[in-house]
């Protein structure tokens, strides 16, 4: 269900926007899924996001998991560091070497906001950055750029299968995708 209620700013020194003008408030509410609200200025701005919520909370693209809104990809990149790495000693240092290249990176940013264009853009400065090999600088192979991706692939699908932890439920920002075109340049 959702409505749009107008709503007039009060006279205060307070707030910032008190000039008496109207705005509008859009609420989506959806049986299992948490209310949405919003505000707008204008009528036909708060109409339109209302349609396109509901929209996308029936097809379930809309929301970004609290806990996904809560933790950064370095903590997600730690614990994987610290519960499964032990589990799989083998190649252990090399891929630790790979996940802390991601950490330094993007490790500050969000789960819920790491998208296909993110990665790609680093994937594409990882690509491009010179690294030094013995007495010269070279550019790291596609090979290389392969493994840094699939060491991080991994994490994610670690946190997806498992989501230990972060929320009893299985949450979104470990949902099950397709790989975007631009993820499989390689």
């Amino acid at each position: 269900m959702a409505s749009t209620q107008p709503r007039r700013h009060r006279a205060s020194k307070s707030a910032g926007n008190a000039d008496g003008s109207t705005v509008y408030r859009a609420k989506v509410r959806m049986k299992g899924h948490p209310l949405q609200t919003a505000t707008f200025p204008r009528l036909t701005d708060a109409k339109r996001w209302r349609v396109q919520t509901e929209a996308a909370i029936r097809e379930g693209r809309h929301f970004k998991a609290a806990e996904a809104k809560r933790h950064t990809l370095a903590e997600l990149i730690d614990r994987y560091c610290t519960e499964v790495m032990p589990t799989k000693p083998g190649n252990a240092r090399n891929t630790r070497r790979l996940l802390d290249w991601w950490k330094a990176q993007i490790g500050h940013t969000l789960l819920s906001d790491i998208s296909p264009a993110l990665l790609v853009k680093h994937r594409d400065a990882l690509k491009a950055e010179d690294f030094k090999h013995g007495k010269k600088r070279k550019r790291r192979s596609a090979t290389t750029v392969i493994r840094y991706l699939a060491a991080l692939s991994h994490v994610f699908t670690v946190a997806a299968k498992e989501c230990s932890g972060w929320t009893t439920t299985r949450c979104g920002w470990c949902r099950s995708r397709s790989r975007h075109p631009d993820e499989r340049a390689f």
